[in-house]
């Protein structure tokens, strides 16, 4: 009988330890799971908030785009963005680049929107930026420090001549780049060549500072 009742003392006892365990662990998952709702209403409330930023700002990019088009007698203004991308099997993220503001004229032909492309050929592209401040990239006059794919995808829209800078934005850190095309033949580039450089670049800024609103 004494050990009968101890069966039931222990079993009892073992008992009770088992649904204080399991009694913690709900508790604890309850608390991750609000930390968990909680942070993700958190990061969809930022994501929101930004959206709306970025609604704000392309009114005036986009009025800033215009205005260096037509004042540089260009057929086109671009922004592109760099970003990550999906994550390598080594664990590190891959450098890509979007077009995400664009204008252009009425006779510039159809763009297709360009996104998520290798920032790999345009790296060469960064070198030479750094080192003279803008660019002209001629279908004619070919550099070969540039990739091949960029003059490529200057004869998809029959471009022949684009003038492009870096986009820093306020804390110092290139965020993209920023530039004019030139479409069939080259004369209202020369017409503009001694001003175009100082029109991208003050494009540049104006997209910097934009940019750099959150």
């Amino acid at each position: 009988m004494e050990s009968i009742l101890k069966l039931i003392d222990n079993y009892s006892i073992s008992f009770v330890i088992s649904a204080l365990v399991i009694y913690t662990l709900v508790q604890v998952v309850n608390i991750l799971l609000d930390k968990l709702k909680y942070s993700s209403f958190a990061v969809n409330k930022k994501h929101d908030q930004l959206l709306e930023v970025r609604k704000k700002i392309s009114v005036p990019l986009i009025e800033h785009m215009r205005k260096a088009m037509f004042k540089a007698g260009a057929n086109r203004a671009f922004i592109y963005e760099y970003h990550n991308g999906v994550v390598s099997l080594g664990g590190l993220p891959f450098m890509k680049m979007s077009l995400s503001f664009e204008t252009v004229d009425n006779t510039f032909p159809i763009q297709h929107m360009r996104e998520n492309i290798s920032f790999n050929p345009f790296q060469s592209m960064m070198v030479l930026l750094d080192e003279h401040g803008y660019i002209i990239i001629d279908q004619n006059n070919k550099n070969p420090a540039i990739s091949p794919m960029v003059y490529s995808m200057m004869g998809e829209n029959d471009i022949d001549i684009c003038v492009c800078t870096k986009i820093i934005n306020s804390k110092g850190h290139t965020i993209g780049m920023v530039g004019l095309d030139y479409v069939h033949g080259n004369t209202e580039f020369n017409m503009h060549r001694h001003s175009v450089d100082g029109v991208v670049n003050e494009l540049a800024l104006e997209a910097g500072a934009l940019l750099s609103i959150k």
